[in-house]
């Protein structure tokens, strides 16, 4: 494997790539119309009336709204569960909110692997992350 394919694959598993590739193409979309519109015909063929689009609209809001809050609810369940069933140092792998890299740079990073080498030394481990020992 490449490096560029690790990166994009990196990219691609990321949580806010699918998301964002959607809006992409919802707004590539709408560019199309809009430039698509200049061909169509003034008159359709057909009349819709304006409280059958509001009902469709009506329809979709409630099912999104829907689908938001089952999947708020199950991220804040399966954080609360990974955070009441596991080491305190497991929860910020699990939330994503540092990864493994104890060569890293960042301050998020050097925090999450700092209180990960703190709260194994607390039950008594002797080896943090890299092998150095807890009483240095």
């Amino acid at each position: 494997m490449t490096y560029l394919q690790f990166k994009l694959r990196q990219l691609l598993q990321r949580m806010w790539f699918l998301p964002a590739a959607f809006s992409l193409l919802a707004v590539l979309t709408v560019v199309i119309a809009y430039i698509l519109a200049r061909y169509a015909p003034d008159e359709l063929p057909f009349v819709l009336p304006s409280n059958a689009v509001q009902t469709i609209l009506e329809i979709l809001a409630s099912s999104l709204l829907t689908v938001a809050v089952f999947a708020l609810s199950t991220v804040v369940g399966a954080f609360s569960a990974a955070s009441s069933a596991t080491t305190p140092r497991a929860v910020p792998l699990i939330a994503g909110i540092c990864a493994p890299r104890p060569r890293s740079r960042s301050l998020s990073a050097r925090f999450c692997i700092r209180s990960s080498a703190l709260s194994a030394c607390r039950r008594g481990s002797t080896t943090i992350l890299d092998g150095s020992s807890c009483s240095s």
